[in-house]
């Protein structure tokens, strides 16, 4: 296929690309690509068929845009460094960018770091839609959702033997504070791999959102609301009185009843500017959401575990961390 162009016109009725083994991402409607590529010819006025490779920032420009991610920076890192260990070793590619699509961080196979330069997939490379046309960093962060973007999905024919599944991940304030990716450097992925990147990414982006939402309301009381969503966990902060100081992503957009003032944002219970926030000693914060997990589960551990989005075994481990006992049921 020659490029999104004709692909268009290739895409049965049952919404998959005959040129492709038909992978979309999950729960996402078929609409996205087409919306994309839209986007990429009447707003972006992208030439297609095109072999566009986004533009590389200076390294000064490229630590100026790591110190505007701040202190959630370090979280970013520790969280690519886990995801990195359980796909680089299959020969994948692992990105953290910021909000804006610049990759700030990148971790990939020794075998592999020539081709990195040569895809883009690399420090300091931009993937901005807008820039690059469809791909998986770009418009994952404009959709605001995952998205996989399967070798000739993407609007550019220089990546057509990639490919890409990203997610965003959400700040403390809510809003998005980058993309983490995962990129296939060789044709013919398949279903099965997508899927379980993709949910390897969502687990990477609540690990990120609740590190940094503890950590930014260390001291605070925080409350679980309800069971984590695919990549936000619903939680609120309260100062000493009492007061909504902060929520999540989730919190504001999927609000448990009673907590609507929350999505709305009304003035006299959530207060966003919180002062004084400092490094992460977010150990108390993590042990009250932990304990708000336990209660929702009746003290069984598995199901604790499913609400926060994390394994049992994990759960497990940070309950030692903090001292919490292991006197809770497995099931």
């Amino acid at each position: 296929m020659a490029g999104p162009a004709a692909g268009r016109d290739s895409l049965r009725s049952d919404g998959h690309n005959a040129a492709s083994p038909g992978i979309w991402s999950g729960g996402l409607p078929e609409s996205w690509l087409y919306e994309s590529w839209a986007r990429c010819q009447v707003q972006h006025c992208l030439p297609a068929p095109a072999r566009v490779i986004g533009p590389v920032l200076c390294q000064a420009e490229l630590r100026q845009a790591k110190q505007r991610m701040g202190r959630m920076l370090g979280v970013a890192l520790e969280v690519l460094e886990h995801l990195s260990g359980l796909v680089v070793p299959f020969g994948y590619v692992a990105l953290l960018c910021d909000a804006d699509g610049v990759v700030l961080a990148h971790r990939a196979p020794a075998s592999l770091e020539r081709r990195c330069r040569r895809w883009n997939l690399h420090a300091g490379a931009i993937w901005s839609e807008d820039l690059v046309g469809t791909n998986g960093v770009g418009t994952c962060l404009v959709e605001g959702r995952p998205v996989t973007v399967h070798e000739v999905q993407h609007w550019s024919a220089a990546l057509h033997r990639l490919t890409c599944c990203a997610a965003p991940f959400y700040g403390a304030d809510g809003r998005i504070a980058g993309a983490f990716n995962v990129t296939m450097p060789h044709p013919g992925a398949r279903l099965a791999e997508c899927r379980v990147l993709e949910a390897l990414l969502a687990e990477a982006a609540r690990r990120f959102e609740m590190t940094t939402f503890c950590s930014v309301h260390e001291g605070r009381d925080i409350t679980l609301l309800a069971a984590a969503q695919r990549l936000s966990t619903p939680m609120i902060a309260r100062d000493s009185s009492g007061r909504i100081v902060g929520a999540s992503y989730a919190a504001r957009h999927h609000p448990s009843p009673g907590e609507r003032d929350v999505a709305a944002g009304s003035s006299d219970r959530l207060a966003l500017s919180a002062p004084d926030v400092r490094l992460p000693d977010f150990d108390r914060a993590a042990r009250a959401v932990i304990r708000d997990a336990l209660a929702m589960s009746s003290g069984k551990v598995a199901p604790a575990a499913r609400l926060l989005g994390i394994s049992r075994a994990t759960l497990y481990r940070r309950m030692s961390a903090l001292e919490l006992g292991r006197n809770h049921e497995g099931g």
